[in-house]
């Protein structure tokens, strides 16, 4: 008689808490999208809100309001460090809560955030080298500047961060976001408040529906990642001014995203700010011949660039196009990679069919 066969163990694995997805609608995050759309690293008509507004809305901020937020915000490293003070504020994170919040935060800490402190896992330099750096340590001041002179964009803002000090820099920020919000954003919410809710809404039940993986890849229109150990949270805040980007974010335990609300379709059922993108993905040359290379099988950024004749700076413009898109998934690993989005063929073969391509 043959001996039966040991049940396999059941195994919990306790050491790691179950990943959470939270969607939140945050005027506080939004304002602070507003300000890297007018004033960040991405070029503006890339933005679908469009380069002539921005210009328009740039042409509007006053003199020294425009002078302290390229102080504070070009490139876009402040604003995402900044969205881990927004997660702390409490619900519902409008900008008078925020500014309530960062006006009870210490200098210091204020200053640890914006130098990336608390980005685990990315940052330019050992937290502790960024501690006493941020505490006036001449050593550690001049090895984080080496750090960060890797980039150039990252080495100048990690400069002036450190010149201001912790009171100094505190005071600009709390002026920058009060007048900002006075004088640019407010304005606007009356035209978007309404669509922040409701996608935060939709996008909750959506959750709710898929694994974690597959729900960040389906609401970032195309970034793959997947959550280290010390991450515990991954926190989506939507965004009208951002669209179409992604911005990207860690703090502490939390891994952050913001996501483009939708606008709606037309009474045909077409979407059209899906469709505008789609025509201009596909015409461009070199955008065309970065699709033929990706159907060979995913590929890393530098290998994209050269295999097709460009700067690693354009291929990435490129393809950041193609994944706005939804034709190019982004792998989030030490290099990022790159791959068509096969299941996406389906909803562009549609789009144009009801299009009447």
């Amino acid at each position: 008689m043959s001996k039966p066969i040991p049940s396999l163990p059941r195994v919990v694995d306790a050491s790691r808490p179950r990943l959470r997805i939270e969607v939140e609608a945050s005027e506080a995050a939004e304002l602070l999208f507003s300000l890297s759309t007018l004033f960040g690293e991405n070029q503006p008509e890339t933005f679908d809100i469009g380069a002539d507004r921005i210009a328009g809305l740039r042409a509007g901020v006053a003199p020294d309001l425009a002078e302290l937020a390229e102080l504070l915000v070009k490139g876009v490293a402040c604003s995402a460090s900044l969205l881990g003070l927004v997660h702390e504020t409490p619900a519902p994170r409008r900008v008078a809560d925020f500014v309530a919040h960062l006006e009870a935060t210490d200098p210091l800490e204020l200053q640890l955030n914006l130098l990336g402190y608390y980005m685990r896992g990315h940052h330019i330099a050992e937290p502790e080298t960024i501690r006493r750096a941020a505490i006036g340590e001449r050593e550690a001041v001049d090895e984080l500047i080496e750090a960060a002179n890797r980039w150039e964009e990252k080495g100048a803002l990690v400069r002036r961060l450190l010149d201001l000090g912790g009171d100094r820099l505190k005071a600009h920020l709390l002026e920058l976001i009060t007048r900002w919000n006075d004088e640019v954003f407010a304005p606007t919410l009356d035209e978007i408040g309404s669509l922040l809710e409701r996608s935060a809404e939709e996008t909750r039940g959506l959750a709710a529906t898929l694994p974690p993986s597959d729900f960040i890849v389906r609401v970032t229109g195309g970034i793959q990642y997947t959550a280290p150990p010390e991450i515990h949270e991954v926190v989506f805040f939507p965004s009208w001014w951002f669209r179409p980007w992604v911005m990207m974010s860690e703090h502490k335990n939390l891994r952050i995203f913001n996501y483009s609300v939708g606008t709606g379709t037309a009474d045909d059922g077409v979407d059209y700010g899906d469709l505008a993108r789609l025509y201009k993905a596909l015409g461009d040359e070199k955008r065309l011949a970065l699709l033929r290379l990706l159907r060979r099988g995913p590929i890393a950024l530098g290998q994209a660039a050269r295999e097709v004749g460009l700067s690693k700076s354009t291929a990435h413009h490129h393809l950041a196009i193609l994944r706005h898109a939804g034709l190019v998934l982004i792998r989030q690993d030490d290099e990022k990679s790159y791959s068509l989005r096969d299941d996406r063929t389906v909803d562009v073969d549609r789009l144009l069919s009801r299009s009447g391509t």
